[in-house]
C-alpha cells in the first residue's frame, strides 16, 4: 500500500479535529531517528478536538530515548491499492 502526503493545511495550523481516520499518523524523534506508528484514538485521548497537533506535539515523548517536545507528528494518508 502506497503513502502519499496529506494536505491538511499548515502545521501550525492543524487541530486535532481535522484529522480523519484515514490519516496515517507517524511519530518521529530528531534526535535518536525513533519512528513509531500511532492510531489517531491514541493522538486525541484526552485532549480537546480544538487542540492544535503542534502543541500535542510538545507534550509527546520518545519512546526510545526518552526526549520530550521534539517529536513531530507527520502526517499521511493511505492510497487505495490498484485493481
Amino acid at each position: 500500500m502506497g503513502e502519499r502526503n496529506a494536505n491538511i493545511g499548515p502545521r501550525y495550523a492543524v487541530r486535532l479535529s481535522d484529522l480523519q481516520p484515514y490519516h496515517l499518523l507517524t511519530a518521529r524523534c530528531p534526535f535518536c531517528g525513533h519512528k513509531r506508528r500511532m492510531r489517531l484514538r491514541q493522538l486525541k485521548a484526552g485532549r480537546h478536538p480544538a487542540a492544535k497537533l503542534q502543541e500535542v506535539e510538545g507534550r509527546l515523548r520518545c519512546m526510545r530515548c526518552g526526549s520530550r517536545g521534539e517529536v513531530q507528528v507527520l502526517v499521511t494518508v493511505a492510497e487505495p491499492e490498484p485493481e
